[in-house]
């Protein structure tokens, strides 16, 4: 059995989405193997640290996700685990201290002699990452120091009475949590910038999944439980560099050419941002993957698959929320509008919208965003009758209105011109008739 399929089997059966865990397990093998194993890329060399942000609507099992991991490291009771609300300085005082917890050594063969590598590791856990960012009232501060120290060999501390600290081989891993509002609300005052949430792997997702009344661990779950914290101890004593197989070279160089004309046609500058980064963290997952299953040191063409499978996989998701970055004051609320109409499995009727983002917008700029939406194909806004009356509902881009229509019967016009005349039209479908019903009481 490997990390991530025991990781897998233990966080079943809950209504946090599965993305959210498989990032948590990445996120925990990021933790457990620290700065003691890398791949040398010549003028830098890539550690398997990351930064995973959660990102959803409040209530979708975010923090869920989360706290399997944090209770795994806490397991091992030998990583240091950050307090969820801590400043920046005393974050990096805390570290350059001299009997700093994160302070470690292990051995490494340099030019045939042993060698003592040390290294200062911290994991960080955010329930909100906007909690952590502003403790101490400076979250410009965090989030340039997050940026600074990602890539750093050694980092200057500034203190007020000893002068200057360093931190050596800093090792920083943060999981958190953040809902799509405040991470828009981030993105657009600045305070994510393009240098910080380039070196961050944003998972978003709005699958409340299947209701799960009474979740239960079965014996099943305890076992897989139990080897999860005897693999997470035993990668305690990994180190050493990744090599990589002549078949690992080839497809390697083969798919970064190909990446690399992606980032440069790329034109939103958050997400070619993190196409800039896209290929370190392709390594980062490869060396997590390869020890989930063995203590093998060897990069191999299947697990440099696997890491550009998982980022693939949440690529799209990525897009949407980068999507409300823009400079016009209406792509926070494009974005959201978005969001809630890809993520619905029926469609959604226009009061509804209206009445849900009447504090952000007034009902004409919420027109004039799904207008954009509609013709940029982001979005469907068609016009129905029932009862000889127009409604209009929006509608996922993939949306299938011919199928539609021939199972409620309904009378269809696309646009905002005027409903389709014919005789009466049946109820549609019971989801959308709710939809009706609550948009008439002025839910």
């Amino acid at each position: 059995m490997s990390f991530i399929r025991d990781y897998d089997i233990v966080t079943s059966g809950n209504e946090s989405p599965r993305s959210y865990h498989s990032w948590a397990a990445l996120s925990t093998l990021s933790s457990l193997v620290s700065r003691r194993v890398w791949v040398d890329q010549g003028i830098f060399t890539v550690y398997a640290n990351m930064y995973i942000l959660l990102v959803g609507s409040a209530g979708i099992k975010k923090s869920t996700a989360m706290s399997v991991s944090r209770r795994l490291i806490r397991e091992v009771k030998t990583i240091p685990i950050c307090p969820p609300s801590i400043t920046k300085e005393a974050l990096t005082q805390m570290m350059a201290e001299e009997d700093a917890p994160g302070k470690k050594t292990f051995k490494h063969v340099i030019n045939d002699k042993p060698k003592l590598v040390e290294y200062n590791h911290l994991s960080l856990y955010a329930n909100e990452l906007v909690t952590l960012l502003n403790s101490g009232g400076n979250a410009t501060g965090m989030v340039e120091f997050l940026t600074d120290v990602w890539d750093q060999d050694v980092f200057e501390v500034k203190t007020k009475n000893k002068g200057h600290d360093q931190i050596i081989g800093p090792y920083v891993t943060l999981l958190g949590c953040l809902t799509t509002e405040t991470m828009s609300n981030l993105m657009n005052t600045k305070i994510i910038s393009s240098g910080f949430s380039r070196r961050c792997v944003f998972v978003y997702s709005e699958d409340y999944g299947t209701p799960v009344p009474r979740p239960t661990v079965s014996p099943k779950k305890i076992a897989a439980w139990d080897r999860l914290v005897t693999r997470a101890k035993e990668l305690q004593t990994v180190s050493g560099e990744f090599t990589w197989t002549e078949d690992a070279i080839s497809w390697w160089d083969e798919w970064y050419v190909a990446h690399h004309q992606k980032k440069k046609d790329e034109e939103n500058v958050i997400l070619k941002g993190f196409y800039n980064s896209k290929a370190e963290y392709v390594l980062k997952i490869a060396m997590l993957t390869t020890l989930s299953e063995s203590d093998s040191l060897i990069l191999t063409p299947e697990h440099l698959a696997l890491a550009v499978g998982f980022i693939d996989d949440i690529e799209p998701d990525m897009t949407l929320i980068f999507n409300g970055a823009g400079r016009n004051e209406l792509s926070p609320v494009a974005s959201s509008i978005e969001q809630l109409i890809v993520g619905s499995k029926e469609p959604v009727l226009l009061n509804r919208i209206y009445a849900t983002f009447f504090k952000d917008a007034t009902n004409e700029e919420i027109d004039k965003v799904i207008s954009h939406l509609d013709k940029t194909k982001k979005i469907q806004r068609l016009q129905l009758l029932k009862d000889k009356r127009p409604y209009v509902i929006i509608a996922r881009p993939d949306f299938d209105l011919a199928s539609y229509q021939q199972a409620a019967r309904l009378s269809p016009s696309k646009g905002s011109g005027s409903a389709a005349s014919g005789s009466q039209s049946p109820v549609p479908s019971a989801s959308l008739e709710e939809t009706l019903r609550a948009a008439r009481r002025g839910d």
